[in-house]
């Protein structure tokens, strides 16, 4: 009797296994249809933590790697908003949490393993994700020097016009 509720157990154990497995999978899948960065960090813990490996997880690393770039590379888009204000002093600001996003979102592209770039297109698509946000960066640092030069122009016609004698 011992025997046989013992193999009966590990059949039972073995079943339940694979349907985690199973499920698992599905969550994997599901998750990477949705492009949920939430929801496919959770899959990709709960797959390596059942110890699955396969192309499956490593397409949804591969998004949860594209996806973390993205949310910071958002960030850096809101801070290069703020380059349109007139003060230079506003602009060298966000010049500098521009900087500080792109750089945040350099490493976060770093931190993920070359492994985590299954897919092709996912690295093509973080290259030019990065050459538009470097092209961004130099547009603004751009437009800072430009309107500095023009406060520091109309601060000398302002100081000419108040002392026309100083030439």
């Amino acid at each position: 009797r011992v025997f046989v509720k013992a193999r009966a157990e590990a059949a039972l154990e073995a079943a339940r296994d694979r349907a985690l497995r199973s499920s698992a999978l599905k969550e994997l899948e599901a998750a990477i249809a949705l492009e949920d960065l939430d929801a496919l960090e959770a899959a990709v813990a709960v797959a390596t933590e059942l110890r699955l490996d396969g192309d499956a997880l490593s397409r949804a690393r591969s998004r949860v790697a594209v996806l973390r770039f993205r949310r910071e590379t958002a960030a850096f888009g809101a801070a290069a908003s703020v380059s349109d204000a007139a003060d230079a002093s506003m602009v060298g600001l966000a010049r500098d949490a521009a900087a500080e996003r792109l750089h945040a979102a350099s490493r976060v592209a770093r931190a993920e393993t070359t492994t985590a770039w299954a897919d092709e297109s996912d690295l093509v698509t973080f290259q030019q994700i990065l050459s538009t946000l470097e092209k961004k960066l130099a547009r603004l640092e751009a437009r800072r020097s430009a309107q500095v030069a023009l406060a520091e122009t109309a601060a000398d016609a302002v100081d000419r016009a108040r002392d026309p004698g100083a030439e």
